[in-house]
This record gives structure tokens, sequence and C-alpha cells, in this order.
């Protein structure tokens, strides 16, 4: 499962402004094999970021089983090489949001999230501002940068309640 959404987070700026001035460390490793690529930094629920989101999540039909257990901001800087991933390979029922937190964006930017389809073929989400993808945390996908500017994805990790351990 793959779901688009735009234009369901009102506070684009604020949260621009937020993401851009917090702390990064190096690198996520969504799998033990797997090298860190990025920056990191993980998001306060007093955030402005976390709050919008979450609040999202609460109010959307697709994620009414879900809860929040992790929530983080990715940056990726100019032609930043990264690698292919599952986000949760363990778990039943687990999905990822993403939120791209850019506020401007053209095609020859690139930065598309890339999803590896059950005939092997690619499928790719363009990270329009605001834009809010989720799914399935077990598909294979890959970031890519933006070819100019820093590249700031919010993430969210969600579980579906009836696997809650």
């Amino acid at each position: 499962m793959l779901d688009v959404l735009d234009n369901k987070i009102n506070n684009t700026k604020e949260i621009y402004d937020e993401v851009i001035s917090m702390p990064y460390y190096y690198g996520e490793k969504d799998q033990p094999e797997k090298e860190p690529t990025g920056l990191i930094s993980d998001l306060s629920k007093k955030s402005i970021t976390y709050r919008s989101i979450a609040q999202f999540i609460k109010n959307e039909k697709l994620l009414k089983k879900f809860y929040i257990y992790r929530a983080y901001v990715n940056i990726f800087s100019p032609r930043e090489v990264c690698s292919f991933h599952q986000d949760d390979y363990q778990h039943l029922k687990s999905k990822t949001l993403l939120y791209y937190a850019n506020l401007d964006w053209n095609i020859d930017n690139g930065g598309e999230t890339k999803f590896v389809s059950e005939n092997n073929t690619l499928i790719s989400v363009l990270p329009v501002p605001g834009r809010i993808i989720i799914f399935d945390a077990d598909m294979k996908h890959s970031a890519s940068s933006f070819t100019n500017k820093h590249r700031f994805t919010v993430a969210f990790k969600l579980k579906n309640e009836d696997y809650r351990r």
C-alpha cells in the first residue's frame, strides 16, 4: 500500500523553519547490515512539527488503528547517495509516514522517494512541498537527494494497535 496525500498540513512554513533549525547527528540505520546515510534529528512531542503531523494521523481514516512509536527528521545533502531499505521488516502491520518539509521544489531538483514494486520496477513519488506519503513499512524504498540543496523529510513510524506488545 502506498498513499499520496497533498495539502493536508496547513503550517508548512512553521514546520520548515523548525526543521532547518534543529540539531542533527550522523545517520539513520534502518537495518544492521546497511551503512547509515544522511543526518537525523529526533522530534520532540512538544514540537510544532510533531503536533501538526500527530493531529493529522489522529484524524486520518487510513491510520485509525495505528500509534506513533518514533518520529524524526532526515536531512540529505545535495547529491548524497541513499541505499534501498525497509523501515520495519520484523513487525506485521507497521507503516511509515513521510512528510516533505522543503518549501520549494521543481522536477530538476530530484529528491523523489523510490519504491521497488512487486514486479521489480520502480515507483517514484515526487517530493512536492507539504506532501505526505504513507506506506507499509516493509516496502523496499530509497530516498533521493536533491541536486542543489538539502532535502528535509519528516518520518513517523507507526504500528498497528492490534500488535502492541
